[in-house]
C-alpha cells in the first residue's frame, strides 16, 4: 500500500479526503 499526496479514507470504494470529510458526507448523502 502506497501513500498518496493526501491522506484519505476508502469508503464504499471511494476515497474521501479527511479534511473535507464533513462536506463530503453532506454531498454524498
Amino acid at each position: 500500500m502506497h501513500q498518496t499526496k493526501y491522506r484519505g479514507i476508502i469508503t464504499e470504494g471511494r476515497i474521501i479526503d479527511v479534511s473535507s470529510l464533513g462536506a463530503g458526507l453532506l454531498g454524498y448523502f
